[in-house]
């Protein structure tokens, strides 16, 4: 029953949370997250460490909505003129900011982290930088959906943040792989392992294809709008329960679930709409307060010189890969003046990458100081990436905001 008493506390200060931030014109989302930091054990120990360790369920399901979400925002008669600018700006900002990582990371940690050995510096950098291509979507979408964000700006974002993911993923494996062979810890041949990201990519997508296709059809015989809403809630759950289960990529397959059943039925509106007006603000709530207590202003303290550099770097490196890809597709110039820094968001996917390193033992202390690194760097990203993107909806004339 004590689980139950602080959903309810989370809810009600979310929604006071909430109050606060729109009569200031801030995104939601900053708010809850400060809240969720102000409620966490590391600063008031209002919330106690049982419930946090009891949140990882809630969380999850709030990602499997939100990928879901998303998905359903990418209507293909509305992105497909803007299809070749989504691929070239994604893998620019993506792969850019890996380089920009990386190359960066191994002269700063030379200096920050003195006393490491080259391989040591070399490795750590290269996890880092793929871990830089992600880009957090549940923040993303938060803050498109408060200001009703509209226009070639918001479907680009939305296109983009639902497919860098899947390159973080690939650039992570590979680096694994390559870590793996150059540390003497595999026997694997070095292409299985570049190999096997892209496998797990195709099945996690082919999942989610195939569950949005047989959902579509069964659509055709629901009439209520409740039906609408439980059918395709089991669908999703059981969908990304089982990639979890059986180590896909649930994320992805719940994009992919909600990408095709948009654009395969069209009683899906209803059911996009019913989720988006009665039960999205609920879920945003609850996994950014969570999220934000789960945040650890010590475990930033101690390596602050080094997510800062590293904040700094993907930053940088996202504005300019974004700005190649966009002028390289020729994408309106409101695109390739704005997008590089609303990509500037980064939680869940990149702590759960640092999260695969950390608990591989053999790599000791390289993925102690990357998974801390992203820890400190998730409290920058995700409390200033909120303002950087309204920001740039802003500018670009793309937000009608609540007078």
């Amino acid at each position: 029953m004590q689980t139950l008493f602080w959903i309810g506390l989370l809810f009600g200060v979310g929604y006071a949370a909430g109050l606060l931030s729109e009569r200031f014109r801030l995104p939601k989302v900053t708010g809850y997250l400060l809240t969720g930091l102000l409620l966490s054990p590391s600063v008031s120990g209002i919330l106690p460490v049982s419930f946090m360790e009891g949140s990882r369920e809630i969380v999850h399901f709030a990602l499997a909505v939100i990928a879901f979400m998303i998905g359903g925002s990418l209507k293909l008669d509305k992105i497909r003129k803007l299809e070749k600018s989504i691929i070239a700006i994604m893998l620019g900002e993506s792969e850019l900011a890996f380089l920009t990582v990386w190359a960066g990371m191994v002269f700063g940690l030379t200096f920050l982290l003195p006393g490491k050995g080259e391989d040591v510096v070399l490795i750590t950098a290269l996890f880092l930088g793929a871990i830089s291509a992600a880009t957090a979507p549940a923040a993303v979408l938060a803050v498109i959906h408060q200001f009703r964000a509209r226009g070639p700006l918001t479907l680009t974002i939305l296109g983009v943040v639902a497919t860098d993911d899947a390159v973080a993923l690939i650039n992570f494996s590979v680096v694994l792989g390559i870590a793996s062979t150059l540390m003497g810890l595999t026997d694997a041949p070095l292409f299985v392992s570049l190999i096997s990201p892209f496998v797990g990519i195709a099945v996690s997508l082919a999942c989610g294809i195939a569950a949005g296709w047989l959902q579509a059809l069964h659509l055709r015989y629901v009439a209520s709008e409740s039906a609408l809403v439980i059918s395709s809630a089991a669908v999703l759950l059981l969908l990304y329960g089982s990639m979890d289960t059986f180590g896909f990529d649930g994320l992805l397959a719940a994009m992919a679930y909600g990408m095709t059943l948009v654009n395969s039925s069209a009683r899906s509106d209803a059911l996009f709409l019913t989720i988006r007006h009665h039960f999205e603000e609920m879920i945003f709530v609850l996994f950014f307060l969570i999220s934000g207590a789960t945040m650890e202003l010590e475990v930033m303290a101690q390596v602050w010189p080094v997510a800062l550099l590293y904040v700094g770097l993907r930053l940088m490196g996202k504005v300019a890969g974004s700005r190649v890809g966009a002028r390289l597709s020729g994408a309106p110039e409101a695109v390739r003046m704005h997008i590089g820094p609303a990509l500037m968001p980064q939680a869940g996917v990149a702590l759960g990458l640092a999260l695969i390193l950390y608990h591989h033992p053999e790599f000791g202390a390289i993925g102690t100081t990357v998974l801390n690194t992203v820890i400190a760097a998730t409290v920058v990203n995700e409390l200033v990436g909120p303002l950087l993107l309204k920001r740039m909806l802003v500018r670009a004339g793309e937000v009608e905001e609540k007078r």
